[in-house]
């Protein structure tokens, strides 16, 4: 999620993504995470996203 995070303040701190409407959901269990939403972009674009992520625990980390 960090990587994610720092590739989408890359874009808006360049005035490229206007808003970042994407809902992160951790599913029961925490064997997955859900991320459903829209990125904004200048110029009146936009990108749906609907991406399942797999999650295992790797040296008592998180990985996706």
């Amino acid at each position: 999620m960090k990587t994610h995070q720092g590739y989408l303040a890359f874009w808006e701190r360049r005035g490229f993504l206007i808003n970042d409407a994407l809902e992160w959901r951790t599913e029961e269990g925490g064997n997955r995470i859900t991320l459903l939403g829209r990125l904004h972009f200048r110029g009146g674009y936009s990108l749906a996203v609907d991406k399942v992520f797999a999650v295992r625990v790797t040296r008592g980390r998180r990985e996706v």
